[in-house]
């Protein structure tokens, strides 16, 4: 018998696939899914000493269903699903058991199917499912439980969604490629799978123009490989809407040679004046929208003409839509935007990580994680086991794939607090994983459930922060509730580097930039924080030390003057001034008297005859003087005149040092029954 599912085409389940079922059923758990009561409290997954388990009364009864081979299917649905653990057995029992006797009540009472769940086109079959619901008081929606105000599917359609699904997908046996929806898991391309975009679904479009977006993804995304598939899912969303509107206005249509500029405008009027979202959600459509869509049509058309397809426009891409009427330039967009970057600041890091143990230690330490290595969030969750490492100097080191960039072992510095953590965690999940629920390894897995043997998803995080701003009251410097974004750890990351000066070029190595122009940005930033630092100091003056070791409050423009220096000129060269304590606003041009007295801790600059080194001390002294150059470069590029001068002084004492220890065997201060005595007990014996 011919099935009708979900994509409406036809299905030959071949009896095959029903011995698998039976032998899988006769063979797992020594044939316990053979019964047609089963009761939890009699299944091999119960535990009597559990008090939760003792309470659950539920059985699956399959006594009711007529057909066999439904019957069959319905066995081996639960059987399979709980073996690879995709669902609880305390959940089959407790939930799933109330909907699977509602769908057998309604299979006896409706008599639609006969030969298999699959026999009927979904939408038919739930259609016919939710009226029979309807007609006995079920409920068909439930509130939404992370918002009130929406609903969602009840739980009873969500189950048949399921059942569904999982035997459509069982009995085709067609190519990936032949089908209206492409699992990312079958195309033979690596995919983000913290990503929750699963698949690519073209049901939505009529033919031809399936056949034709079907042909654009595979190239792209499959065969040349230049995007990934969960961009393949925005095109074919986009695409969607210019399809579709082409589908009713010009329903002769098979080919795109007679597209012309005036029918792209009646296009894009069509999108200014169409809600977004669906019937559904009917949001008015943004700006965004609008030009995204543009964008994923013009790339297409460029596409299919630059690869000469022979249903391509006539007329080339850049007469047909203009740079208007797709969104700026990356560089514009900054320009536009007064280079304003969404990051989150110390005061609202500070209460995070004042509150951070309401958090799960899953996400307590995938917080920490993304604040000190920069890593975008996709790239965290898919962080692997071996993902933490010690170079020979001592040194911790995060690696994990960069996947936007497609770096492979992309490596930045964490701390040695960071590094004990993740080593806890990784410890922690080698003891609960294994291949079966988790395969890959990785570092924040997902051991059970639909999406076990995956990584933790991108949006579950940003989804705890923003709970956990809202429990415990962080706010934004509006007063309004902070509300957490992906890339925003990512930003205050690159702040940070800027802040401490690091150089651009080591800062776009870190965070792995493709290419220069976004760090750019944060240095366009840190010259807009030094304006401000600058006004402020102005408005509220400073504090100076005097002679007798007091702070007095100065103003800016008096100290300036006292120093010989513009005022102006202070303001254009403010991180010039500034040195790892404080500033300083004598002009480089004077000599400061006072330098040799900065330069050394009182061991070393008032020559201490208690003060030893010997050859123990050879590496400290080297490690130091590189680590001095390395600052006096970085200082020469920022213009840091009182910090090159500080340091090089500092490398002339250690080479000095260093000189002796290696052809004096070290540098040793008084005899030692002279140290143990005190002071003025040392000037008697001298």
């Amino acid at each position: 018998m011919g099935l009708i599912g979900k994509e409406n085409v036809l299905l030959e389940p071949k009896s095959s696939k029903r011995t698998e079922m039976k032998d899988f059923i006769n063979g797992y758990l020594d044939g316990f899914w053979v019964k047609d009561v089963l009761s939890f409290k009699e299944s091999p997954y119960c535990n009597l000493e559990v008090e939760k388990d003792r309470k659950i009364f539920s059985i699956l009864d399959f006594t009711n269903i007529k057909s066999e081979t439904i019957k069959l299917e319905f066995k081996y649905f639960f059987a399979y699903q709980i073996e690879s653990k995709v669902i609880n057995p305390r959940t089959t029992w407790l939930q799933y058991a109330h909907c699977f006797r509602k769908f057998i009540a309604f299979i006896n009472q409706e008599k639609v199917l006969k030969d298999s769940i699959v026999e009927i086109r979904k939408e038919e079959l739930l259609t016919i499912y939710r009226s029979w619901m309807v007609k006995n008081n079920f409920k068909i929606t439930r509130a939404n439980w992370k918002n009130k105000q929406q609903n969602v599917v009840a739980a009873a359609i969500s189950f048949f969604n399921s059942v569904y699904d999982f035997f459509f997908d069982f009995y085709d046996e067609r190519e990936e490629f032949e089908k209206d929806i492409w699992n990312f898991d079958r195309l033979g391309v690596d995919f983000n799978e913290a990503s929750t975009k699963r698949c690519l679904d073209f049901t939505a479009i009529k033919e031809p123009w399936k056949a034709v977006t079907k042909r654009y993804i595979k190239e792209r995304c499959v065969v040349i490989q230049e995007i990934v598939p969960s961009t393949g899912v925005v095109g074919v969303t986009k695409l969607t809407y210019f399809f579709s509107w082409l589908f009713v206005e010009y329903p002769d249509w098979t080919d795109l040679k007679r597209l012309t500029r005036s029918i792209v405008l009646k296009y894009l009027h069509y999108l200014r004046t169409t809600p977004m979202g669906g019937s559904r959600f009917q949001k008015k459509p943004t700006d965004e929208h609008v030009k995204t869509t543009m964008l994923c049509l013009s790339v297409f058309l460029d596409y299919i003409q630059v690869n000469e397809w022979e249903i391509a426009p006539t007329v080339p891409v850049k007469k047909l839509i203009t740079s208007a009427e797709k969104p700026n330039s990356y560089k514009k967009r900054r320009e536009n935007n007064g280079d304003v970057l969404e990051y989150i600041p110390d005061e609202v890091w500070e209460k995070v990580v004042e509150n951070i143990d309401k958090l799960s230690n899953r996400f307590k330490i995938m917080a920490l994680t993304i604040e000190e290595s920069g890593f975008r969030i996709t790239d965290i969750c898919s962080l692997k086991l071996d993902c933490v490492f010690k170079d020979g100097k001592g040194g911790f080191w995060l690696k994990g794939d960069q996947r936007k960039v497609r770096k492979k072992n992309h490596k930045v510095p964490i701390s040695v607090e960071l590094a004990i953590v993740l080593q806890a965690q990784i410890e922690a999940v080698k003891l609960e994983s294994n291949e079966q629920n988790n395969p890959k390894n990785y570092l924040f897995p997902i051991l059970n459930g639909r999406r076990v043997g995956k990584p933790v998803s991108t949006p579950s995080i940003a989804r705890v922060l923003n709970k956990l701003a809202e429990e415990c009251d962080i706010y934004d410097k509006d007063g309004k509730i902070f509300h957490f974004r992906a890339h925003q750890f990512r930003h205050r990351y690159g702040m940070i580097l800027v802040n401490k000066g690091v150089n651009i070029i080591i800062i776009q190595e870190l965070m792995a930039h493709a290419s220069p122009e976004m760090t750019v940005v944060y240095a366009k930033l840190l010259d807009n924080t030094k304006r401000e630092a600058w006004e402020t100091s102005r408005e509220q003056g400073a504090l100076r030390l005097e002679s007798n070791g007091i702070f007095t409050p100065v103003q800016l423009e008096s100290s300036a003057e006292e120093n010989g220096i513009e005022l102006e000129w202070i303001r254009h060269n403010y991180d010039s001034l500034r040195m790892d304590h404080g500033y300083c606003i004598k002009s480089p041009k004077m000599s400061c008297s006072f330098l040799e007295e900065m330069i050394e801790t009182p061991c070393i600059k008032n020559n201490c005859r208690s003060f030893h080194v010997d050859n123990t001390f050879v590496d400290y002294y080297q490690s130091q003087i590189i680590q001095l150059e390395q600052d006096i470069i970085l200082y020469k590029r920022q213009g840091r005149v009182r910090s090159v001068e500080l340091s090089e002084k500092r490398i002339q004492n250690y080479k000095k040092i260093l000189s002796e220890i290696k052809g004096n065997g070290g540098i040793f201060g008084i005899p030692k029954d002279k140290r143990e005595i005190f002071e003025d007990e040392r000037i008697l014996k001298t």
